[in-house]
This record gives C-alpha cells, structure tokens and sequence, in this order.
C-alpha cells in the first residue's frame, strides 16, 4: 500500500517548482520551471516568522472531534503514542500560513524523524541536568564541594555533548542538502542555481524550526515551553541571533544567562567564541570541535553497524533514533510521551488524570447537572488541573557510561541502515488540508 501511494505522490507532484501561464501564440496553457527565476517570483511560504508564534493548543470539544475524525492515526486501543501523533497535532494547532506543501513534505523525511527525536531527547536530559544543577547550586550555599562533585558534573556534560552531536549530524544534513534535503536546498539539488532562494530557504527554516520546538514541548508533557525555546534557538541559530532570549530578556528587563558555574556543564567545552559574522552555531561547534569522539557516533542511525561493535551506549542512542515507539520500553528507551499506551491520553496528548473513586463519582454527579454549554470546554484544561493527582509522566534518561576502549572495526562499513518509513497516509492528509487552504486563499483573493 505504501508502494502504491508513492507513485501517487510522484504523479501528483511531477509538475513541482513550476509555475502555470498562458500562452496567446498558441492558445495554450504552459508551464515554465522555477528554477533560475528571480527570487520574489517563487510561489512558496513567503511571509515572514518574525516575532512569536501563537499555536491553538487550548481547542474545544467540537475541534478535537474534528481533528480525530480528520488528520489523527487510526490506531488500536493497545497502540502507544508515536513521533506521527504529536506532528499531526503540532500541524493542526499550527497557524494556517505555516501549512506549505514544503513544510509537510520536509516533516515527513526519514531524516527529519531523526533531528526531531534527536531534539527531543536532549531537550529532555537538558531539562533533566538543569534541575539537578539548581539544586546542587542551592545546596552548595550551605555544603562544602566534595571531590566527586567534579566528576559528576562532567558525566553530565559529556551526556550533554553525546546528545547535541546526535542533533548536530542530522542538522548539517539539512543546512547542507545532504541526501533527502537536497530537493529543498536554496541552491537546487546540484546546488548549481544562479539565482539562490534566500528569502524562501530563510522562511523555510524558520518555520520548520518553530514546529520542531511545538512537537519537543508536547513530547515532554508541555513543560517548560520558554526554557525549550531559548535553548533550541541557541543551538540552531547561536546566543547572538537568540530571538527568543532577547525577547525574554526585554519582557522582564533580567539577563536570563545561566549561572557561571553551570555555563560549563549545560554549553560544554566546545563554544568558540569568533567576530559576529564568523559564528557558527553551537551545533556546528560540536561538529568541529577538537576532542576524543568516537567516530561511530557520526553514523549512528545511518550506517548499519554490526552489533558486536557498539557498546550499550552507542546501541542505546541507535535505538532512540531509529527503533519504532514500540519497542522503546522492551530497550530502555525514554523520550517524553513517546512509546506510552496511547489510552492513557486524550485527543490532545493530555494525560488523563487517574482519580480516586469518591472523586470520580463526585465529578460524575458534577456533569450530570451540568448545562449543555460547559460541554464546549477544552478537556486540555480539565486536564491541567488535575495533573497534580497523576504520576510523572515519563522517567529520566539513563544513559549507560562510556567505553574507554573504543571498539574497531576490521573493515570499513558502507551498509546504510533501513530508514524510518514516514506515514504516507498522514503526510497526504496534510498536503490535501494545504490544498484546501491555497483554494480558500485564492478564492478571498
């Protein structure tokens, strides 16, 4: 069947990067390529994301019912929550100009898969590092540094740079057009084009970057959206172009850097510090960053290794990027709600509340004298509420610690692993609610 709706998606889009006129010579309608076309020309997503974006994550009953019937997975009542689930949720609750035929096609990359789970579990072990380090920071006010303390924090921070190099590999493929982004590179796919897309590769960017950090905030149980935000902007667009700091920082008139002494653990060893122009991101840093990295962590999720040649840490990372969502908990796989039975969830990925008994025949007395218009109010903050009564809703990660010995390779592997199969069938729900929209919008005009 997937066979089946690649050839569709082939024939319904044979005809891209080409734009339709009439010809009077020959009373005909044509098509002319794009390509070498001056910028402004180029139909595409071409308002610009300056400032914040607002996400419709608070809907009523009547859209969530909309949404299931319309764009969310059919899934069995025994499936888990998948990567799918929360991207079809981010592009729903989305501004409608943010829905581009490049947008989903790009979300629905083997590779993109891979940047957004490699995003989301470092947003989840830096959370999880930054609370440790403020209660360790609170502590040292009273308590006397012990020798181990060091060691301890440098665990932390080499987990922290194990994680960004994951995001940094799958980054470069996409700043690059590398392998599946070549189709989208603002040089064109030979990267031969005279005439660059800038303006549309910047929207572009900017627009899949504020879905990313959307799908990493309601993977981890949406929290701490700011503190995801700021970091996922420094690391794609370094401190300098940190728009989401600098606004912060307006708003409450406060620096908002870390403590010095966290500055080592949370940034690493790897920030260069160059003139304005000459900045790389962090990511980049970590690329080009003169330590002792094990070669292999720059194919993990890419090349299929033998298995004998990977340590538990190394099979541990694999497996995040590239095992599907049910087989996280058989291999000790935590990221955020990923992998966790989908009933346990409402329509919105809000965790349904586990209540005691005398709670809920008081909630079930409550709703039958309710009136007929409460009914129109968002489950999400019912849900809110009563988080409190529920348990965490995902557990730390725990990553195995490093092999010192390094292990070899007798020969050079050139077997790429098996991508991740994208949903055909959710990607071509989403490009028909693009094609709704680009009628409705040429219809107004």
């Amino acid at each position: 069947m997937d066979s089946e709706l690649g050839d569709e998606y082939e024939e319904c889009f044979m005809y891209e990067n080409v734009h339709w006129y009439w010809d009077d010579k020959i009373n005909q309608l044509m098509y002319r390529s794009d390509y070498d076309t001056p910028e402004q020309n180029v139909v595409g997503p071409t308002k610009r994301i300056v400032g914040p974006v607002t996400f419709r994550d608070d809907i009523d009953v009547f859209e969530q019912l909309r949404f299931k019937k319309r764009y969310q997975r059919k899934c069995c009542p025994t499936d888990v929550v998948t990567l799918q689930d929360v991207k079809d949720l981010a592009l729903y609750t989305a501004p409608p100009r943010f829905l581009d035929r490049d947008v989903i096609n790009i979300l629905h990359l083997a590779s993109t898969e891979r940047l957004i789970r490699a995003s989301i579990m470092y947003s989840q072990y830096y959370l999880q590092i930054t609370d440790v380090l403020k209660k360790r920071t609170s502590e040292l006010l009273e308590k006397i540094p012990s020798p181990s303390s060091k060691i301890i924090e440098d665990v932390y921070r080499e987990n922290l740079e194990d994680f960004r190099l994951l995001v940094a590999k799958e980054y470069c493929g996409f700043i690059t057009g590398a392998g599946e982004f070549a189709k989208y590179h603002h040089m064109g796919r030979s990267k031969t084009k005279t005439c660059p897309l800038l303006k549309k590769d910047r929207v572009l960017f900017e627009t899949i970057v504020r879905i990313i950090i959307q799908i990493i905030w309601i993977a981890l149980g949406r929290k701490s959206f700011d503190e995801i935000e700021i970091e996922m902007h420094r690391l794609f667009k370094s401190h300098i172009f940190n728009f989401a700091q600098h606004s912060a920082e307006q708003k409450t008139k406060k620096n908002l850097n870390v403590v010095p002494r966290e500055v080592g653990v949370l940034r690493g060893k790897c920030m260069m510090n160059k003139q304005k122009l000459n900045t790389l991101s962090p990511l980049m840093d970590e690329v080009h960053c003169k330590k002792n990295i094990d070669y292999k962590m720059f194919g993990i999720g890419v090349i299929e290794y033998p298995r004998e040649s990977l340590s538990s840490r190394l099979r541990l990372l694999e497996g995040a990027l590239t095992l599907p969502e049910t087989s996280f908990e058989k291999n000790g796989i935590n990221m955020g709600i990923l992998g966790a039975p989908r009933s346990c969830f409402d329509t919105m990925l809000n965790e349904i509340p586990m209540l005691s008994p005398a709670q809920s025949s008081f909630g079930l007395q409550k709703s039958r004298s309710s009136k007929i218009g409460q009914s129109r109010r968002s489950l999400a903050q019912m849900s809110r509420k009563s988080s409190v009564l529920s348990q965490a809703l995902y557990k730390n990660i725990r990553l195995p610690p490093k092999d010192e010995a390094l292990y070899q390779l007798d020969e050079f592997v050139s077997e790429t692993k098996k991508p991740i199969k994208p949903c055909l069938i959710q990607r071509k729900k989403w490009l028909n609610k693009v094609l709704q929209i680009s009628k409705a919008h040429f219809i107004m005009k």
